[in-house]
């Protein structure tokens, strides 16, 4: 089994002197992940292939992370070591590999409290996402700040009861609090929540996904990162890494899982991805961004991002209106590939309904803070054509083809109307920039 998909990545400032134990039966394997690691500016200590071997390395050369095979061979598995490393060293992260893992070994796996899961073939992009937030959560540890809950995620939920549960087991692997704020269901998401071990918050009648993270990022007080997710399943948890890495390493202020970054997400329905590209679009027009999936509701955040979020939106519409605020609080986005599962029933509102009305949310914002596209733009559309309709139109008068003016005349009014247009925008783009001059100077 081969490691691929691995390429040089950016240092990070958490990648010097981090020490990292590689336990692994298969040599090939493990020099290879070696190699790379060292590329990528990790610290290889060491490379064990049985249990009893990599607890007297963990004990001799105290590694900060062990990539464990969680298959290995011998008189202990990998789980077994784990647990007995766990009760010689609270201060090192495990992050299992694994080519197989059935349900069994999982919840024998969990008893240890991992860090995570990488499953082989490794990916270069993946181990270091996994990595990185490792060393992150052992920095806050070490500092005796990790009750601040420096990591914390927040699951809008809407009648999820079918898989609220398993979201929350699943994304408390990665954070250190998980709040599921309960939109007024009327079935049992809150009971099957607390269960699971999120913190609840329920909103008594249903309010909307905007109110939902509104009242979710309030809650999230002393939170260095906030992740949010939706509670549908739709959303891999493991993935939570790969949005965190960009705030952790100083690259992003905000970051969107985009399921279409490199390309058409080929499991995403046509009348979907139709409708995402038309919101994409206004979007990004209205925001003056380059945002592949405007509707994405995974995405991360860092602490000094959330005073900026204003929540006006109460619906699916809050995923724009928080792009279109960032993007002018000059904050820097960053997109990272996620995958996302269609054969969950996540949808509570009519697919056309719920585009229709984002879309209307998106050209009333844009005609308060794009009046050019909103305006002017449209005005001089409507003067080229009022133009050339009048011109064609008056030949044909003159040329006795027509024997009235009224199509002229009608050209004529359709152009006067696009100069009207055409200059609202004008006015108050340039009233605009004038507010904003102001506001910059106090």
């Amino acid at each position: 089994m081969a490691i691929k998909g691995f390429k040089i990545v950016k240092r990070s400032k958490f990648m010097d002197n981090t020490k990292i134990l590689i336990v692994d039966d298969e040599v090939i394997i493990a020099m290879e992940m070696k190699t790379h690691l060292e590329n990528m500016g990790y610290q290889v200590v060491g490379i064990a292939a049985t249990g009893i071997s990599a607890i007297e390395m963990t004990l001799e050369k105290n590694p900060d992370i062990i990539l464990m095979d969680i298959m290995l061979k011998g008189d202990m598995d990998g789980i077994e070591t784990a647990e007995k490393i766990c009760s010689y060293s609270q201060n090192t992260q495990i992050i299992y590999t694994t080519g197989y893992a059935d349900e069994e070994l999982l919840k024998r796996a969990i008893l240890t409290e991992p860090h995570g899961y990488i499953f082989k073939p490794l990916n270069n992009d993946e181990l270091n996402a996994n990595i990185q937030l490792a060393i992150y959560k052992n920095k806050s540890k070490a500092k005796n700040i990790d009750k601040l809950h420096r990591l914390t995620a927040i699951i809008p939920a809407y009648n999820e009861q079918i898989s609220i549960g398993s979201m929350v087991l699943k994304t408390k692997k990665y954070v250190d609090r998980v709040i599921v704020v309960d939109d007024g269901s009327t079935d049992k998401t809150s009971e099957i929540a607390e269960l699971a071990g999120a913190e609840l918050i329920k909103h008594k009648i249903n309010k909307g996904k905007g109110k939902a993270l509104e009242t979710g990022f309030k809650a999230a007080e002393g939170a260095e990162i906030i992740v949010t997710l939706d509670g549908d399943g739709q959303h891999r948890a493991e993935e939570i890494p790969k949005l965190l890495e960009p705030i952790i390493d100083g690259t992003a202020d905000i970051v969107n899982g985009s399921r279409y970054l490199n390309g058409k997400e080929k499991n995403t329905p046509a009348y979907r991805r139709v409708g995402q590209t038309v919101l994409d679009k206004a979007t990004n027009i209205n925001a003056r961004s380059n945002i592949t999936d405007s509707q994405s509701g995974f995405r991360a955040f860092a602490k000094y991002t959330i005073s900026t979020f204003k929540f006006k939106e109460s619906g699916y519409g809050i995923e724009s209106e928080m792009i279109m605020e960032a993007s002018n609080a000059g904050f820097k986005m960053k997109e990272v590939e996620i995958g996302v599962r269609y054969d969950v029933d996540g949808s509570k509102q009519n697919p056309l309904t719920h585009g229709v009305g984002v879309l209307v949310k998106i050209l009333q914002d844009m005609e308060y803070n794009r009046p050019l596209y909103y305006f002017t733009f449209p005005g001089i559309i409507m003067i080229i054509i009022g133009l050339l309709t009048g011109l064609l139109f008056f030949a044909q008068y003159l040329g006795g083809v027509s024997h009235s003016l009224a199509p002229t005349s009608l050209a004529a009014l359709l152009t006067i109307c696009g100069a009207f247009f055409a200059f609202t925008g004008i006015i108050l783009h340039s009233m605009s920039g004038m507010i904003d001059r102001a506001l910059s100077d106090k």
